[in-house]
């Protein structure tokens, strides 16, 4: 984890947020995000890599992980 490629806003930070506050900031800062897990399931998502995107894993509309990506 850290900060993404244009090292606006540091993943860490969101963690324990709420899901639509952590896209906020996200939107706010011109970051795309995409959640990949929700409430331990995986959600279909492409594979590519994307170093400016933030990932969510959300559990009970709380950010439990985010990552690059």
């Amino acid at each position: 984890m850290g900060k993404t490629e244009d090292n606006k806003i540091d993943e860490k930070d969101l963690v324990g947020k709420q899901l639509k506050e952590a896209e906020a900031i996200c939107a706010a800062n011109n970051i795309v995000t995409r959640v990949r897990t929700l409430d331990g399931e995986g959600l279909i998502g492409t594979a590519d890599l994307d170093p400016s995107r933030i990932n969510f894993s959300v559990e009970k509309g709380i950010v439990t992980e985010a990552y690059t990506g």
